[in-house]
């Protein structure tokens, strides 16, 4: 890290170093259910499914390339790209409100001369895709179930409940991004609250994001193929991960069909990341897996399918990126940008 304050370089690093040993311990936590799952799956089936991983995570990571260029964050794309992977990564291993990815695109961009409020206004967008592209699937599950599946009049309120709250979060967002009117008194609303529990004023970093999160979103209207590329990137990186789910059936000998296989994961990813559980161990697995038993399948099965695929596309890609962070850590910083936040 040329450039940067001995001081603040081992500060740095060793806040990454933290962060990603957080990670280490969450997935130990969960060792000796994930190895016995492990035992259970024929290795070779196992291997189309790491294969749409990789897929998955190298759409999401280019998508984070074309959206950081959109946002004015000009580092090399391989820069970027690595960013990208890792910081997913640990927020998929995480599961905790975007904390952890945020606070480390921050630790490894804003050396390198990228604004703090392009590097958050970048983030936000790239998240609000990525769980749009999740979301979007929550209907057509709930929908699927409805037809398929008789139910009592609990699960009925409570599935309609559910999707009221899905369809409500994506439509708020959605204005929030996109319109300047919702935006700016979403965010009037942020600067109270926040000076009422905290008596600090945030005004001004808060009117650095917005800034640029308007600019980014106004740039990447002018640049409608921009917009194409990122539709074909998450279309292939839904495609993939939920080819990832289907070999994890396959490999331990129970396919599925594509209607329980689709409102199986659209639920359970949904409720993973409603219920913001540290890792959302349990909360993803049990969902997944009692939704694919409601509609036919064994539970047993449903839920050792559902560990796996916990294991194969959070905890593979969390090893795979322990290496990355070396080269990252050593990337020279530049001063250029700076501001407030």
């Amino acid at each position: 890290m040329e450039g940067l304050k001995p001081g603040n370089r081992r500060l740095i690093i060793l806040a990454v170093v933290i962060i990603v040993l957080i990670g280490v311990f969450i997935i130990a936590l969960d060792w000796q259910h994930v190895a016995r799952t492990l035992s259970q799956a024929h290795w070779l089936l196992l291997l189309p499914a790491i294969a749409f991983t990789a897929v998955s995570y190298s759409c999401l990571s280019y998508s984070f390339v074309v959206i950081n260029n959109v946002f004015e964050n000009t580092l090399k794309v391989r820069d970027l790209f690595e960013i990208g992977f890792v910081s997913t990564v640990l927020g998929y291993v995480f599961s905790l409100g975007g904390v952890p990815e945020n606070t480390m695109r921050l630790l490894l961009m804003k050396p390198r001369g990228c604004a703090a409020g392009d590097i958050l206004a970048a983030s936000v967008f790239y998240t609000y895709l990525k769980a749009l592209a999740m979301l979007i699937l929550f209907p057509v599950g709930i929908i699927y179930v409805f037809v398929n599946q008789p139910l009592w009049a609990g699960a009925l309120t409570g599935f309609g409940i559910a999707l009221a709250i899905v369809v409500s979060l994506i439509v708020f967002a959605t204005g929030a991004i996109f319109s300047p009117l919702i935006r700016s008194r979403f965010f009037i609303g942020i600067v109270k609250v926040f000076r009422v529990f905290t008596h600090r004023d945030i005004t001004e970093s808060v009117g650095i994001f917005e800034s640029a999160l308007d600019r980014g979103v106004r740039t990447l209207r002018r640049r409608p193929t921009n917009i194409v590329m990122l539709t074909v990137l998450y279309v292939f990186e839904l495609a993939a991960v939920l080819l990832v789910l289907h070999f994890c059936f396959v490999s331990l000998g129970k396919p599925i069909g594509v209607g329980v296989l689709v409102t199986g994961f659209a639920i359970g990813i949904t409720a993973g990341i409603l219920i913001m559980v540290p890792g959302g161990f349990g909360i993803q697995e049990g969902s997944m897996a009692g939704v694919i038993a409601l509609l036919g399948v064994p539970f047993e099965d449903a839920i050792l399918a559902a560990v796996l695929f916990r294991v194969v596309y959070n905890f593979v890609p969390f090893i795979l990126s322990l290496p990355v962070y070396q080269r990252l850590l050593s990337m020279p910083a530049v001063a250029r940008k700076t501001d407030s936040i």
